[in-house]
């Protein structure tokens, strides 16, 4: 169908200070506060080395390496680096298997038991009630198996471990069942490499008309390849592994480190090639890549190259906490769902393994979203990934200015791009400033890229930082240039639209 709605020209946003709308951008001195974060994390050897990476809603505008690679031959870390980023697998295992419900190959609810009839836990009744959607947000009823519950087996994981993928279907029959379906949260591993292997499953019988012995003894390769095929690929995430042989023959797999007698030492890795627990956590990658993931899951299922990789429905649907124990525990359909202290709304997800952490989230209100790769379990590295989220927000919790003031510090000015009405895709246009008599650098920093409006939303904002000056001086302007709208069309089919506005001046 055509579209035949129309971007309107920006105006310079007026917002009541009854209530106020919050940042979509970070400030140069935000940006520096956030390196400088990091590097008093390594000048005080709280951490060994870390990469951050941060992104609006279409541009990378920060991504830095922090610290060592490998201390004991003092290498510097490099932002091409991988890492093992552990549970924020999780989040990319629930995004394909939401591509594979786009494809109708199975539903949220689906039970596990009508994708594949000989699935066995030890309490049959209850492995009978199981579906996707419990398995992913944690209230299956499976025990946790992160080392934190007494109720595990202490040789379930050691099944796991020396068995095959399908063993995890088939022959968890003395594995304890915690509780019954949706009465009790507890975070499973197990649980998810489960909800992975029955979507191939589902994905193969519907290609293939059933599923053969062929594809229940390559459940972990056929991952793999539906993983690279649907996410890694479409997303561009290039430098993502599942397998760490993979990752080590690029030469560029950090060291992890820990501490011994306060001092960071290199780890011996426990990472092995086939782990059939690896739908919860297996993926080594650089944090660019990651950042690439978040991104799209930020733009609702966008991804960064523009490309619809997952529905708007799907991508808001595992974004959203149900009733129930999971929501409870602010977990969505792996994914971390949370207000934060200021108010701030968050998504999110942490991961630890083979002494490596990592953390990614995005503000969906804010359209700004980031990764934190760690290579060092230490407790101030545990801490960054519980608390660094608060970290950004709190750079985020700004007013924004009716009008383009000086002032006596840098400050970001916003102006409000609007369609005439929603529309079921999303739209996006580039922009760029321009000089007028105001000059970037001097007045104003130049400012570029895409702005997209959501799918089912009418606006979004963009902003310009004014340079703070204590010179008196006339007022001066600048342009904000938009070309190349994308699902949708400028008033009058003119191709670029360019409005001029006024910095005062305040000395």
């Amino acid at each position: 169908m055509k579209l035949k709605y129309a971007l309107v020209g920006i105006v310079c946003t007026v917002i009541s200070y009854l209530n106020p709308v919050y940042s979509n951008q970070l400030t140069h001195a935000d940006l520096q506060h956030l390196k400088n974060y990091f590097s008093e994390k390594i000048t005080n050897q709280q951490i060994s080395g870390a990469v951050l990476a941060v992104a609006s809603s279409n541009q990378t505008i920060l991504l830095e390496a922090f610290g060592k690679r490998d201390v004991s031959t003092n290498t510097d870390m490099s932002t091409d680096l991988l890492f093992h980023m552990g549970s924020t697998n999780k989040a990319i295992t629930s995004f394909l298997i939401g591509i594979l419900v786009d494809e109708g190959a199975l539903t949220w609810d689906t039970k596990a038991i009508d994708i594949y009839p000989n699935f066995k836990l030890a309490n049959q009744t209850f492995a009978n009630q199981i579906t996707i959607r419990q398995l992913l947000n944690m209230s299956s009823g499976l025990p946790s198996d992160n080392g934190d519950d007494s109720s595990t087996n202490s040789d379930y994981l050691d099944d796991i471990e020396n068995n095959t993928a399908r063993f995890i279907l088939e022959g968890l029959t003395t594995t304890p069942t915690l509780s019954e379906p949706n009465t009790q949260y507890a975070y499973s591993n197990t649980g998810y490499a489960i909800a992975a292997y029955l979507a191939v499953l589902a994905k193969l019988k519907m290609d293939n008309g059933s599923i053969t012995e062929n594809h229940l003894d390559n459940l972990h390769a056929n991952y793999e390849k539906l993983l690279r095929e649907k996410v890694l690929v479409p997303l561009g995430m290039n430098a993502a592994y599942l397998y760490v042989d993979a990752a080590r023959a690029t030469g560029k797999m950090a060291n992890s480190h820990h501490l011994e007698s306060n001092t960071f030492v290199v780890s011996t890795s426990s990472d092995k090639r086939i782990d059939n627990l690896a739908p919860s956590g297996g993926l080594k990658m650089s944090a660019d890549n990651l950042l690439r993931y978040i991104m799209t899951e930020m733009r609702q299922g966008l991804s960064p190259d523009g490309t619809q990789v997952l529905s708007v429905q799907n991508a808001l649907e595992r974004q959203q906490l149900t009733t129930g124990v999971a929501a409870d525990e602010n977990y969505a359909l792996g994914l971390d769902v949370q207000t934060l202290n200021n108010g701030i709304n968050y998504i999110g997800h942490a991961g630890s393994f083979d002494n490596f952490n990592s953390l990614m989230g995005f503000f969906p209100e804010q359209q700004i979203a980031f990764v934190v790769a760690i290579n060092a379990e230490s407790p101030q590295a545990t801490l960054i990934t519980e608390e660094f989220q608060s970290e950004i927000a709190t750079l985020l919790d700004k007013d924004i200015s009716a009008t383009p003031n000086e002032s006596s510090t840098n400050h970001l000015n916003y102006f409000e791009l609007k369609i005439s009405a929603a529309v079921n895709t999303a739209v996006s246009v580039n922009y760029q400033t321009r000089d007028g008599s105001a000059i970037a650098g001097q007045d104003y920093i130049t400012t570029s890229g895409t702005a997209t409006i959501p799918a089912g939303q009418l606006s979004t904002l963009i902003g310009v930082e004014i340079v703070a000056d204590d010179v008196s001086e006339r007022n001066e302007t600048f342009d904000l240039v938009l070309t190349n709208p994308i699902g949708a069309k400028f008033a009058n089919n003119v191709s670029e639209i360019a409005t001029t506005h006024t910095i005062i001046d305040d000395d």
